[in-house]
């Protein structure tokens, strides 16, 4: 069956600073499943639209998460970077996202979780020094309550 045919669904098309995000509130329960980002390039500066990193999935024995960009992030100065934690991941919050010790902050201000979602955002500093590299921590809680550590980078090329 198809989802347009289906009234249980109702379709949010949501435009976030130049990234089209297909959101779809599932009943009464409103349970956000993103579906489907458009990734474009923009012709204001060559800049690309803001990554967004969903985590799908995470193995709690090891720490482990699984990131769409497989953990190697590229930005620009200015861009918002986005993670977004994916249904049936494993992961209950993130809980921070910090720059890990010995490693360049490459973000103005420091990641943030967006208002009372799971989701979390940082700027890339405009006046950081290019090529730079961050190497960074995820904290995050899984489905049973325990914390874990994951190291991902990030790379700022303009």
């Amino acid at each position: 069956m198809q989802l347009s045919n289906n009234p249980v669904f109702s379709y949010l098309f949501c435009r976030i600073r130049r990234r089209y995000l297909l959101t779809a509130l599932i009943g009464l329960n409103c349970c956000a499943v993103i579906t489907s980002f458009t990734n474009k390039t923009t012709n204001e500066n060559s800049r690309a639209f803001m990554p967004v990193i969903t985590i799908t999935a995470s193995d709690s024995s090891t720490g482990e998460l699984t990131l769409s960009d497989h953990g190697n992030t590229t930005a620009s100065r200015k861009q918002k970077v986005t993670w977004v934690v994916g249904p049936h991941s494993g992961v209950k919050a993130i809980v921070g996202i910090t720059v890990k010790e010995g490693s360049t902050n490459v973000f103005d201000p420091v990641p943030q979780q967006l208002g009372n979602s799971s989701n979390w955002e940082g700027t890339i500093s405009p006046t950081i020094e290019v090529p730079a590299e961050e190497l960074y921590n995820i904290i995050w809680i899984d489905s049973n309550d325990n914390e874990h550590v994951y190291d991902p980078k990030i790379q700022v090329k303009s």
